[in-house]
């Protein structure tokens, strides 16, 4: 199971290398509202000079 910014996903595994994985993405099995990016919530997080 994978989460996107849209529901969730049943997918495998292609490929992983050191920068780069491969999903393929078979079915949504949940839907949900879209999510903002993960970059614009890391962005605005990052200028808060919080750690995690």
């Amino acid at each position: 199971m994978f989460n996107g910014v849209d529901g969730e996903w049943v997918g495998t595994v292609e490929g992983v290398t050191k920068r780069d994985i491969s999903i393929h993405l078979k079915e949504k099995t949940h839907q949900q509202e879209v999510l903002p990016s993960v970059a614009l919530f890391f962005r605005r997080f990052a200028n808060t000079g919080k750690t995690f």
